[in-house]
């Protein structure tokens, strides 16, 4: 009996020299990856640093990776007079940009937000899919939306490497500025997919919780006085009316007088597969032609007296109010 109680402390021992190792080890592979993730000067995950912590351009467009492709800075700026930055991720939704803005907005009030919208924005979950926001959990109001990760991220922050998960390659890409190159955020495609008949596209059910969610994020712009323009960009597919999604849009949009929203779901211009470069991005031809559209449409909504229920419908690209 006393020599398997002496194999069993000596048991408990080397597990806790172990777990001891382990967690030193975590603690400082993980305070490494934080020092090289936050000294990048290029590539995605230093375009959501530097939106968080740097950018101060009067015009910023969020949302995912239509909103990287598709918003040309060179023509915003030229035909609206102002600085501008693309804050979107590719793969990042709503919560996403909704935790991104908020974060924006604890530094200081840009005059214009655009948050491009894609197709089924209020349907999809993101579960498990804000990774980006993790390296950034340290920030009170970026904290608060990791919930929608995972109901254990506290748990699983104990961890110092865990934020970093998957990212290894892409820190030192960015540290050796290996990236690919962008414009203010706007990466071009170049090309255009084979051509195939437009199809339908498919609405799924909307979820509430992410309708107040964006209603709050709605709310708070409209406290700043911040000018807001809500779009879904051309798509390669056709839309059965009534969307269900931007009957939802427009409810929101009715509520607050200085949000906008522009719809380019059927929008027949953009009904040719020469600008695309696949069924839901824009190739550089498609957005050269969109950003001059919508920079148009921005433009006659600076100098419109109209009532914002007229103001908001403007030629093809609609709201359908």
């Amino acid at each position: 009996m006393h020599k398997y109680s002496n194999d069993f402390k000596r048991f408990l021992k080397r597990f806790g020299i172990l777990v001891i190792s382990l967690v030193i080890l975590d603690f400082l592979i993980g305070d490494i990856l934080q020092h090289y993730y936050f000294k990048q000067k290029r590539g995605p995950l230093y375009r959501t640093t530097y939106a968080i912590d740097s950018t101060k351009a009067d015009m910023l467009v969020f949302g995912s990776s239509r909103a990287i492709h598709h918003y040309v800075p060179e023509v915003f700026e030229n035909k609206l007079h102002t600085s501008f930055n693309n804050c979107g991720r590719d793969a990042c939704n709503l919560i996403y940009s909704i935790a991104i803005i908020s974060a924006v907005l604890d530094r200081f009030t840009p005059k214009n937000i655009v948050i491009e919208l894609n197709p089924n924005e209020f349907s999809v979950s993101e579960e498990g899919k804000l990774s980006p926001l993790l390296p950034y959990h340290d920030n009170p109001t970026i904290h608060g939306f990791l919930k929608y990760n995972s109901k254990l991220e506290n748990v699983k922050l104990l961890s110092r490497m865990y934020p970093y998960n998957s990212m290894l390659v892409h820190i030192i890409a960015g540290d050796l500025s290996l990236a690919p190159a962008d414009d203010n955020g706007y990466m071009a495609l170049s090309g255009h997919m084979d051509y195939y008949p437009i199809p339908d596209y498919k609405q799924t059910a909307i979820n509430a919780d992410r309708i107040k969610l964006f209603d709050q994020l709605l709310s708070k712009l409209k406290q700043r006085n911040i000018q807001t323009t809500l779009v879904i960009s051309p798509i390669y597919a056709t839309f059965s009316e009534p969307d269900i999604q931007v009957l939802e849009i427009k409810k929101l949009v009715s509520k607050y007088d200085n949000v906008s929203f522009f719809n380019y779901e059927n929008d027949p211009d953009y009904a040719h597969y020469d600008f695309f470069k696949d069924g839901v991005h824009l190739n550089q031809i498609g957005a050269n032609k969109f950003s001059e559209d919508l920079a148009n449409k921005l433009i006659s909504r600076q100098q419109s007296v109209a009532p914002k229920s007229s103001g908001n419908i403007d030629g093809k690209a609609r709201d359908r109010f």
